[in-house]
């Protein structure tokens, strides 16, 4: 980053030519203008992410391909890098499998971190970091697969065939690992669970028998 500053800083006296000629190739030993490019840009990544890449936390090549992504994508994935210490290879690792299945379905890192069974993963109270991110990339690679892919599209049909209310929500297990489901009920509050529950109740009896 110090190189970044000290590039832009040049371009005020100096061409890219110029300062790749004659500073470039003093400091990396090769005058090639991309290069320079490289450096300057940086220089366009939030203060946040500046400074993980000062501290050699996030290497030049991470922080390139974190420029390929929205801000606020970078922003949440840098994060996650910095909270669970990740190391280069993990980083590079969780970006692409991130970076794959969400081009794949159409949305955003930040949306796609919020689902169920990845936050459950990352919030989860009992198991340590290291734990929780080789759980989450063990997940990430089994949805990155054709065969997982296939599974939620006719999971999500046959969900869609039920034609659920609103305030209700079936998930399957974790990476189809089980053939469970899990469906949750919303309530306006505890009052109207409180007077719904008997006859709840006696419907979850007869399905136990």
């Amino acid at each position: 980053m110090e190189t970044a500053y000290f590039f832009s800083i040049g371009l005020q006296y100096l061409s890219l030519a110029e300062l790749a000629q004659t500073f470039l190739l003093k400091m990396t030993g090769k005058s090639s203008v991309s290069i320079l490019r490289k450096f300057l840009q940086l220089l366009l990544l939030e203060k946040e992410i500046q400074q993980l890449v000062h501290s050699l936390f996030i290497t030049e090549s991470m922080a390139l391909d974190l420029l390929k992504i929205s801000p606020e994508d970078r922003s949440r994935l840098s994060r996650l890098f910095r909270d669970f210490q990740l190391g280069g290879g993990k980083q590079k690792r969780l970006f692409m499998l991130l970076r794959d299945i969400c081009q794949r379905e159409k949305t955003s890192i930040s949306i796609f971190l919020e689902r169920q069974e990845i936050a459950e993963i990352l919030r989860h109270r009992e198991m340590n970091n290291p734990q929780k991110i080789q759980k989450l990339l063990s997940l990430l690679q089994q949805m990155a697969t054709p065969s997982y892919q296939a599974d939620e599209d006719s999971f999500r049909l046959q969900i869609n065939q039920l034609k659920l209310p609103e305030f209700c929500e079936v998930q399957h297990s974790q990476a189809f690992e089980t053939d469970e489901v899990f469906l949750a009920i919303r309530f306006r509050g505890l009052e109207q669970l409180r007077k719904s529950w008997p006859e709840l109740n006696n419907v979850l009896q007869e399905t136990k028998r």
